[in-house]
């Protein structure tokens, strides 16, 4: 609801030149006092989008109690400012990432991969399979977080006191999976085929290994070799 009411409030970002530009039409901005010898900051405007600027310290508030780096920001700025000032100035920076996302596509350099990943997972549940034809919850995960250029190290997404939900590979793990050689094995082949080899050889010889975990018996010539 947060992320819908911030995107219809905004628009077309490209109304706004910059991110002071977007920070003042919540009235987020600082009351500025000149007189001409001195420049001071006071309160913030309340001028603007209320509904915006009220989704935005609701935000601030959630991020301030739950995300490491929102944790740190205020417990560094609330002796200084105190809770509430602090938290309006957490919004305020929110709103400047939320700037940087949408008019410059860049991903928010404090994202949470984790939580990202959970809830997207749990949007793929509530799409339902029939408003993601063709993909598997994990695969518009993984597809989204390919996007947001997010989490590529990521196999699985803990899901409650469920069983963990693998994903599928990103492209940077899929690269860096050995090069098999071409002809050399069947397509019932994989790196998890391989790993469980390797594993297995701890216990069992070899040979036990290979017919255990292998699907054919080139396989079985393509491990003998390659080990």
């Amino acid at each position: 609801m947060t992320a819908v009411t911030v995107w219809a409030a905004i628009g077309d970002i490209q109304r706004f030149a910059d991110p002071q530009h977007l920070v003042g039409y919540p009235g987020l901005g600082a009351r500025v006092h000149n007189s001409g010898l001195s420049t001071r900051t006071g309160r913030i405007t309340k001028a603007g989008r209320r509904d915006l600027r009220v989704v935005l310290i609701e935000a601030a508030q959630v991020a301030a109690n739950n995300h490491p780096h929102w944790q740190a920001e205020l417990a560094r700025l609330e002796p200084r400012l105190g809770r509430n000032k602090a938290i309006v100035a957490i919004a305020r920076k929110l709103l400047v990432a939320v700037w940087y996302i949408l008019a410059q596509h860049k991903t928010d350099r404090f994202a949470e991969p984790e939580q990202i990943a959970q809830k997207l997972l749990k949007f793929a549940y509530q799409l339902g399979k029939e408003n993601r034809p063709g993909q598997s919850a994990a695969q518009f995960v993984r597809q989204r977080l390919e996007a947001l250029q997010l989490g590529s190290e990521l196999t699985t997404i803990a899901w409650g006191s469920k069983k963990p939900i693998p994903l599928p590979p990103s492209k940077k793990q899929s690269e860096q999976r050995p090069k098999w050689r071409q002809g050399a094995m069947n397509s019932t082949w994989t790196q998890e085929t391989h790993e469980g080899v390797l594993r297995a050889r701890r216990s069992i010889s070899l040979y036990n290994a290979c017919q255990r975990f292998a699907h054919s018996r080139e396989d079985v010539l393509f491990l003998l070799l390659s080990t």
